[in-house]
């Protein structure tokens, strides 16, 4: 897909879909010191609230209101449960909602406080009707389309507000080129310091990380300039794609509803005549329901009559991707394909415990799979692969080991170094580690090797750092210390012009008399 996606400058010509972001918590004193992911949860609800697809209540009071579960907050930020609600508390306390909990199932009740009271001009706005307004950045849609689904909340903020100040070069440019380079492209300038304000963050590592993973998506192009009093801005050039792949939605519906595959069990003629016990399970999904639904005979026999075909009183057949309620109401003709009729059901139920046996097998295989790639869904393809030769659990303690070695190393050297820039070096190092532990007469578990795999990870970024301060240097290097032949003998050449065109006097042509006692004191004879 990533050769397929072009983009184009932003000209601020097209009308796309967006999201706003409330420009007031970020320009009022109030509101600007609360948490990044408390900004988040805000404009979800902020979002939901004028959304006219979302139902709106009215309480008794005649405050309007809407209702959030708790599961959707969580699947739309992405965050903890306990970080949602810490979120929402601290919004409560702040006075831009307010919540009424029930408990079960039932959802919660949120209002939002529209009397809000605002002092800085860049927080609201009026409209064609005269009417105030609340400001705010746009956030375009795609950035959640299924191409970006790498983006975190702090670059989708950082790409949103600039693209918001490009709006203003953009309009500048009619009228003067401060904000348009030599090429004749607009760009718009924010500092450091700034983006730091917009998502929080306590260094500039931490921006530059979240502005890195927008440059390598295309989104953004980026140049650093400086100014006369040695502060530092960054020219930003945004891009937008010129066409995204349509989200196959119905696919994605498909991959969330249970893929039930039905084992009919009737092992003997008295379970047949009395009942039908049959199991789900969810293929590529950690469930195993067992036991779903139990049916009488009679109303198995009425369906199997409809169909030409008399009941099977020992037979197994095996419906795969349908669903229990499907499988009910199929033809005839579905089940005659998988039924076999009931002759010697003392020599088939051999065969019978063999087929469970190997279903229950390749269902755990599928299971450790999807666990598997579940571990590894956010993890380069190339060390993807080089770990899915461990146990689910195995994958989970060398995470935690690379996790723990990635963090460390850069809060000790104040790096900002990720998984993917080293992902050859890890992948060496885990055939390495392997190697050694298979040439032990006693093999040890990763379990029980997880401090040396940590300490190996660790020694990877150390060496990439060594590697990337020894390049930057031998780079410093030939570019302000080194000439080659050619340079050093015009240099040498006009220094030699030089010192023939100068007024100065040799010391050679000095007369300096000396005395016989320092003559001899100099062994001069």
């Amino acid at each position: 897909m990533e050769n397929t996606i072009q983009f184009k400058p932003y000209t601020n010509t097209e009308n796309i879909k967006y999201f706003e972001i409330p420009k007031f918590i970020y320009t009022e004193s109030n509101y600007n010191h609360i948490y990044f992911k408390a900004k988040v949860i805000y404009t979800i609800i902020y979002n939901d609230f004028n959304n006219n697809f979302v139902e709106k209540h009215t309480d008794k009071d005649g405050n309007v209101y809407i209702e959030v579960k708790q599961k959707n907050l969580i699947n739309d930020s992405g965050y903890s449960r306990n970080t949602v609600n810490e979120m929402k508390q601290c919004l409560i306390e702040i006075g831009l909602i307010k919540e009424v909990t029930f408990k079960g199932r039932k959802a919660n009740h949120i209002y939002l406080n529209t009397d809000l009271e605002l002092s800085n001009s860049n927080s609201t706005y009026i409209d064609k009707e005269g009417q105030n307004k609340l400001n705010y950045y746009q956030m375009p849609k795609f950035l959640l389309h299924d191409y970006f689904k790498k983006l975190s909340w702090e670059s989708i903020f950082i790409y949103s507000v600039i693209r918001s100040r490009m709006n203003v070069s953009i309009i500048n440019s009619r009228t003067s080129r401060k904000y348009v380079n030599k090429y004749g492209d607009v760009f718009c300038i924010y500092s450091n310091q700034e983006l730091s304000h917009i998502i929080d963050a306590k260094t500039e590592g931490t921006v530059k990380r979240h502005k890195d993973l927008l440059l390598a998506l295309g989104l953004l192009k980026v140049n650093t300039q400086s100014t006369a009093s040695n502060k530092t801005y960054l020219e930003f050039y945004v891009k937008e794609p010129v066409a995204l792949p349509v989200n196959n939605q119905e696919q994605s519906k498909q991959n969330k509803t249970h893929k039930r595959t039905i084992v009919f069990k009737a092992k003997n003629d008295i379970y047949t005549r009395m009942k039908l016990f049959y199991k789900a399970k969810v293929s590529g999904f950690n469930q195993d329901v067992s036991k779903i639904k139990e049916e009488g005979v009679k109303n198995n026999e009425e369906r199997c009559q409809k169909s030409g075909s008399s009941y099977p009183y020992s037979s197994k057949p095996s419906i795969s991707n349908q669903s229990s309620d499907s499988v009910c109401d199929s033809e005839g003709s579905k089940f005659d394909s998988n039924i076999k009729s009931h002759t010697k059901p003392q020599q088939e139920s051999p065969s019978i415990s063999n087929y469970e046996n190997n279903d229950d097998l390749n269902y755990s295989e599928e299971l450790e799979s999807y666990k598997k790639r579940k571990k590894l869904k956010n993890y380069p393809e190339l060390l993807s692969r080089s770990l899915m030769i461990y146990s689910a659990k195995d994958i989970g303690i060398i995470s935690g080991a690379l996790c723990d070695a990635k963090d460390e190393y850069n809060s000790d050297q104040s790096t900002d170094y990720t998984i993917e820039s080293v992902e050859y070096e890890l992948v060496d190092t885990l055939r390495k580690i392997k190697n050694a532990n298979t040439k032990k007469q006693v093999k040890e578990t990763v379990e029980a090797r997880f401090n040396y795999i940590k300490a190996a990870f660790k020694d990877v970024y150390k060496q990439h750092n060594i590697a990337n301060k020894h390049a930057e240097l031998e780079k410093i290097f030939n570019r302000e210390h080194t000439v080659n032949s050619l340079d050093f003998k015009r240099f040498n050449e006009k220094m030699f012009k030089q010192a023939k065109q100068s007024n100065y006097t040799s010391t050679s042509k000095i007369n300096v008399p000396a005395t016989n006692d320092e003559l001899d004191a100099l062994g001069v004879y």
